[in-house]
């Protein structure tokens, strides 16, 4: 069997990252957050075996101020469901989101209750994130795992009085 080498690209390739908070500012204090995890401690590959069940390793993640999820991959949803996890078990600090991630994905990110995402921008200059990516739609059937982030519209009939989150 033979190694397979992959190329890595240039250093000219990346761009700059920028971190915004819950609320599309760009945090020029930012403090690195004090863990970073990665979905396949929790999870496992597709493929993995579990000693333990996710929730049981989730718990020792409870005392930390701020954590980061590593998206490694655009189209893995791990890390919503280890930050909805987090969430759902009490876990009050600050989710960064990191990885593989673009501004298309921020008003998901924000529903499962990350707090800051680490963005590729290509304008240095950019100290906010538009209003139509972080509320792109007018309301929503689903709660949500940050209580305040975004309520269903009440607008349209009393359809959605089954669903209010009071």
């Amino acid at each position: 069997m033979s190694a397979v080498l992959k190329e890595l690209p240039n250093a000219t390739d990346f761009q700059p990252i920028r971190v915004f908070d819950i609320e599309g500012k760009a945090t020029d204090d930012y403090r690195s957050p004090e863990r970073e995890v990665s979905v396949q401690d929790f999870y496992g590959s597709i493929t993995g075996q579990f000693e333990q069940r996710p929730s049981e390793k989730i718990l020792p993640l409870l005392d930390h101020a701020s954590l980061a999820i590593r998206f490694d991959k655009f189209t893995d949803g791990r890390p919503y469901t280890l930050a909805h996890r987090l969430r759902e078990l009490g876990y009050a600090g600050e989710l960064h989101a990191v990885g593989d991630i673009n501004q298309e994905l921020v008003h998901h990110l924000r529903r499962v209750g990350f707090t800051h995402f680490h963005l590729p921008i290509s304008d240095s200059t950019q100290h906010r994130l538009d209003h139509s990516v972080l509320n792109p739609f007018g309301g929503h059937y689903q709660r949500t795992a940050v209580e305040g982030v975004s309520r269903p519209s009440k607008t349209a009939d009393t359809y959605f009085d089954m669903f209010a989150i009071d």
